[in-house]
């Protein structure tokens, strides 16, 4: 009887429907439910409405909590006075009972007698036909003379049977294959597949042990051909000696004079320089030698056919090659007060260098330098701070520029005169440091957006014609170049991307080897259209490196420049005779120049084998 009535205590207690359990805490809200002051103050802390309202957790009613929140909520003292009471009266009974009559109430409750279905149109009703006019909807006996009348239906215990009926056909069904299933020799299957998987594996072994040798056969043949080709080389370098001798000869005999002398040896002396002038000539192909050992790069085949139909490796001879010719000084005689900011190659073999004022913005000096240091003076007036300068076929200066926020346009002749002066429809990037315009063979000007996903194309010989290329989703372009039916441009992100020019082009990565640096400079060989990046590099504090390479080409076509100090300006052009510049200055500098390699054939090389 004890039991009984603990049991009983225990299903009167209320319980919070946030937790399940027992309230602790009553804590009222204005809707009249009571919840645990803990578990209401953990609703308000996920509640997804703003300011200080939650929804109660039964009503859904959106109530106002107070100032102090959850717990300025008035206490239901009466059903805490209740639940205390009752908790005291089973506690007094023994827990056991509690726990038991808790255990009782956790079990599920027993299955119904018989299972029926009522009907969704008449409540009160029991289903008890099956409409197979209506693909076997459950229906009433009211249903069949309303909604239903004229349809063909069975009573359901008879659908029942023949439903059961179908069910204990697809269970002998099930059962027979499974004995057939039970009754295959499973080890024997099981032997057959490693087998099997066994023999294939062995087949792909032999295989890939075939093309390993075969790799390896091949590789030691390019070696070979790389000594020999190497050899090719020293052997022409060996040509380079030469016996002055019987010339310093010929030079005492005219000295001399003697009439009688001169007559007798002609034919001789004569054969003898015409002999020397062709080997002075292949001496000069001779000098040209590390500069071709330089060029040389490694072609891999990735599409090589095996049983040597095809060969994996190639050695060929790229036509970028640069010697460095000179260097000249670039001061701020006659611009002073002033400081280097940008340069370009002329038409004529000179270079603009573009200078602008330390005190006024709008001041700024185009000095024409020669490489013999010739000098000419240009002072100009321009629209905001100048950004880059560029030169068109006759040699007319292009100087795009910024001033408060927009960019402007500014053309000026070889005389320095304005010829024009437009505003860009282009956003200002966050810097305009180490922000370069590319101009292409026909002319037009390439500029990035650096604060936005556009590259800009402006034509000013051509009425000024404009469009934009959108870069998708890659952001503030800060360098661009144009090569054949493609844009290529660096990102603020330091990755070099590629997109067509047609409408909609999708963009697409380039490899680039970041240990080299930062790519900061994409560059347009005039001559054989390939494109070329510049890398500046911080080896150490206070030390820069500048490096230039063939797009996706780890190997320097000039030898890396190493400065002991950084300069604020790194710029480098090639020009329309693809010849190269390199401009590196802070406040003043130097223009390195690099006249271009005019490298003989590989197969020319190796055809003409030294006597």
């Amino acid at each position: 009887m004890m039991s009984q009535t603990a049991g009983e205590i225990a299903l009167l207690l209320p319980e919070c429907s946030i937790c399940m359990e027992i309230i602790q805490d009553a804590r009222l809200l204005s809707c009249g439910h009571t919840f645990c002051g803990k578990c209401l103050q953990g609703h308000a802390n996920q509640s997804p409405i703003p300011g200080n309202v939650i929804e109660c957790p039964e009503c859904r009613r959106q109530i106002v909590l107070p100032k102090d929140g959850v717990s300025g909520l008035p206490r239901n003292y009466s059903l805490q006075a209740t639940i205390d009471r009752l908790q005291g009266m089973s506690l007094a009974q023994g827990t056991a009972p509690v726990m038991a009559a808790a255990e009782e109430q956790k079990k599920p409750l027993p299955a119904a007698r018989k299972y029926t279905a009522k009907c969704k149109k008449h409540s009160t009703e029991v289903t008890n036909f099956c409409c197979e006019t209506c693909n076997g909807a459950l229906i009433c006996r009211d249903c069949t003379v309303v909604d239903h009348r004229g349809h063909r239906f069975v009573n359901i215990k008879d659908k029942s049977d023949q439903l059961k009926a179908s069910l204990t056909t697809l269970i002998g069904q099930h059962q027979k294959m499974t004995e057939s299933v039970l009754a295959v020799n499973q080890k024997a299957a099981v032997s057959t597949i490693r087998s099997h998987i066994w023999h294939l594996q062995s087949e792909a072994q032999g295989a890939s042990d075939r093309m390993i040798q075969e790799i390896e056969t091949q590789r030691e043949q390019f070696k070979s051909q790389v000594q020999q080709l190497g050899c090719k080389l020293e052997e022409k370098v060996d040509l380079m000696y030469y016996n002055q001798r019987p010339i310093d000869d010929i030079v005492g005999m005219i000295g001399r004079g003697n009439e009688y002398e001169i007559t007798e040896k002609f034919a001789k002396a004569q054969e003898c320089l015409q002999v020397s002038l062709s080997e002075m000539r292949d001496k000069m192909d001779a000098k040209l030698m590390p500069s071709v050992a330089r060029s040389l790069s490694l072609k891999i085949n990735k599409n090589m056919r095996m049983n040597g139909k095809s060969e994996m490796f190639e050695v060929i001879l790229t036509s970028l090659s640069w010697k460095l010719a000179s260097k000249v000084i670039v001061n701020t005689a006659g611009c002073q007060d002033t400081t280097v900011t940008s340069f370009t190659c002329v038409p004529n073999g000179n270079w603009y260098v573009l200078y602008t004022s330390k005190q006024h913005q709008n001041a700024v000096v185009v000095k024409e330098l020669s490489k013999v240091g010739s000098e000419r003076l240009l002072s100009l007036q321009i629209e905001g701070k100048p950004v880059d300068i560029k030169s068109t076929e006759d040699s007319s200066l292009v100087i795009p520029s910024i001033q408060s926020g927009t960019w402007c346009l500014n053309l000026y002749d070889t005389t320095g005169r304005a010829t024009l002066c437009k505003e860009l429809p282009i956003k200002r990037g966050r810097s305009a440091v180490d922000l370069y315009v590319h101009m292409d063979s026909e002319h037009q000007l390439w500029i990035p957006e650096t604060n936005g996903h556009t590259i800009w194309m402006f034509n000013p010989t051509d009425r000024f014609v404009e469009h934009t290329f959108s870069v998708n989703g890659f952001f503030h372009p800060i360098n661009v170049a144009l090569s054949g039916s493609h844009l290529y441009y660096i990102t603020s992100k330091k990755k070099v991307m590629k997109r067509p020019t047609i409408q909609d082009g999708i963009p697409e990565p380039c490899k680039i080897d970041t240990k080299l640096g930062d790519p900061a400079q994409l560059l347009v060989d005039p001559i054989t259209c390939e494109v070329l990046i510049v890398y500046h590099r911080l080896s150490d504090p206070g030390r820069f490196e500048l490096s230039i390479h063939q797009l996706e080409s780890s190997k320097p076509l000039v030898d890396p420049i190493l400065l002991d100090w950084v300069p604020s300006v790194k710029k480098v052009e090639i020009s329309r005779k693809g010849n190269l510049a390199i401009l590196l200055a802070t406040g003043q500098g130097i223009i390195l120049d690099y006249d271009r390699e005019h490298l003989p054939a590989l197969s020319d090389i190796l055809s003409n084998t030294p006597q």
